[in-house]
């Protein structure tokens, strides 16, 4: 036998009140806005650190591809549309990259191209500069060093 409250629910049996469900939710919404902020800039380091490991990637691909092939490989920074691109010297070879959303490009070589030689050399020595939503840069330096292209 239950001794039911006077709603005919057995003692104990009910559910939580309205003030308990609205303390919960406003404690999660608070630790919930606390954490935001730092989920928000881990990702953009993640899409930053990614980007930059494609880029590295592709350079030193290009490079080895002149070299190995004995050809002259250009390669394109466009600032204003956010992209570089790689052209290997064959026809309808080219490769297209674009910056992530909210990111722009920078660089400080002339007309934002430079070239690897068929020995695998870089033209000309410079900077690649991404700079992510946040106004945080990461750059890349490109020249040559003992023989051998180098990406810092």
């Amino acid at each position: 036998m239950f001794i039911t409250n006077g709603r005919g629910q057995a003692h104990g049996e009910g559910g939580f009140t309205l003030i308990e469900v609205v303390t919960c939710l406003v404690i999660m919404s608070l630790l919930i806005i606390m954490v935001l902020p730092d989920v928000r800039h881990a990702y953009a380091r993640v899409v930053t650190r990614q980007y930059i490991d494609q880029l590295t990637l592709n350079l030193y691909s290009a490079a080895s591809y002149a070299k190995a092939r004995a050809v002259p490989v250009k390669v394109v920074l466009n600032a204003s549309r956010g992209t570089y691109q790689m052209y290997f010297f064959r026809p309808g070879v080219a490769k297209e990259e674009k910056v992530p959303p909210g990111y722009s490009l920078f660089y400080s070589f002339t007309d934002g191209t430079f070239a690897f030689t068929a020995q695998g050399h870089i033209t000309k020595a410079g900077r690649i500069t991404l700079l992510d939503p946040d106004m945080h840069t990461t750059t890349l330096t490109l020249y040559m060093a003992g023989g051998r292209f180098i990406i810092e």
